[in-house]
């Protein structure tokens, strides 16, 4: 009993099939993560490019208040000395914390939004390998599962279960070689 020409037609078409759904399938699945990743970068560099911004903007103020500071304080007659000087220190001190606050906030969002990226990629691409190596599990399994099923006295549609039957048949030694690849029964 032979393997039947029809049925390793069916399953060449089958599987010729299943992968051509498994990378259309994984191609969709890696364009959403790809779409999605390039997203992210562009979040990241948007939040690097606000941060930038907004420190200018900070040491504008500062620069804003600090000159304000010393205006007054020269129109009250205070001498540009002594307690003057240290809160226009203290005011550039302030301006200083908020810049690193805004640059150390905006350098940890985008890392972690360029690490989402790179793993969106990742994801992207490991569909196209899940999607092959889906293939070939199936193809494997179809193959095995036909060659098994043909051999005499073996019925299983079950690839598993035929190389079960299989395994087990040797294992009892009763199978004896009558030709280079055919065995029968004892």
């Amino acid at each position: 009993m032979g393997i039947d020409p029809i049925s390793i037609g069916i399953m060449v078409a089958t599987t010729a099939l299943s992968a051509v759904a498994a990378k259309v399938g994984a191609d969709q699945k890696q364009a959403q993560y790809n779409a999605q990743a390039r997203l992210a970068q562009q979040q990241a560099e948007n939040t690097r490019t606000e941060a930038t911004l907004k420190i200018e903007d900070i040491k504008r103020r500062a620069d804003k208040i600090a000159g304000r500071q010393a205006a007054l304080a020269g129109a009250a007659g205070v001498d540009v000395q002594g307690s003057i000087v240290d809160i226009l220190a203290d005011t550039r001190e302030a301006a200083q914390r908020d810049v690193w606050n805004t640059n150390w906030s905006a350098d940890v969002k985008a890392d972690n939004l360029e690490a989402s990226a790179q793993n969106l990629y990742s994801m992207g691409q490991q569909e196209q390998t899940n999607a092959m190596i889906g293939v070939g599990l199936k193809t494997v399994s179809l193959l095995g599962g036909q060659a098994m099923s043909s051999m005499n006295g073996f019925t299983s549609v079950s690839p598993s279960a035929a190389s079960d039957k299989w395994l087990s048949a040797l294992d009892r030694s009763n199978l004896t070689q009558t030709g280079p690849s055919t065995w029968e029964r004892l």
